[in-house]
């Protein structure tokens, strides 16, 4: 979701509730992620969305491993054939603690593990994508 200036920024808890809804989705609901992964964009968007829902407090949630791309590379069935879903009032719980906060990353620093998941040219700063702003070093 845009906000402003800023993209893949979470939705308020009611869009949020009422599109998991519309989508027939309950905490209890199995939800696959699935999605292209051939690009840094792509994989960052699906894993958005996967803790999109964790943070909405779907308890079952996972990204197709490969994407869309490896299934279809090996053959396994597809559809075209659109889904209906039955819409449900939604009724999960957010769980805030998913996220870090900045506050949380920076009293960690030397005390604990972080992981970048970034491509190294990202991570290093050779590349950015287009709706990164480039800030001072």
């Amino acid at each position: 979701m845009k906000k402003g200036d800023l993209l893949n920024e979470l939705p308020s808890e009611d869009d949020l509730f009422d599109a998991l809804g519309a989508a027939g989705i309950t905490p209890d609901t199995t939800v696959v992620v699935i999605a292209k992964f051939d690009t840094p964009p792509e994989r960052t968007d699906a894993s958005r969305v996967g803790w999109t829902l964790k943070y909405a407090g779907v308890k079952n949630v996972s990204l197709l491993s490969g994407g869309m791309g490896k299934w279809a590379a090996e053959k396994k069935p597809l559809t075209t054939e659109p889904v209906k879903a039955k819409a449900v009032a939604y009724s999960g719980k957010v769980d805030k603690g998913v996220f870090a906060t900045k506050d949380y990353v920076m009293g960690r620093l030397g005390k604990a593990l972080i992981v970048d998941v970034r491509e190294p040219d990202f991570f290093n700063g050779k590349k950015k994508l287009d709706f990164v702003p480039k800030t001072a070093a």
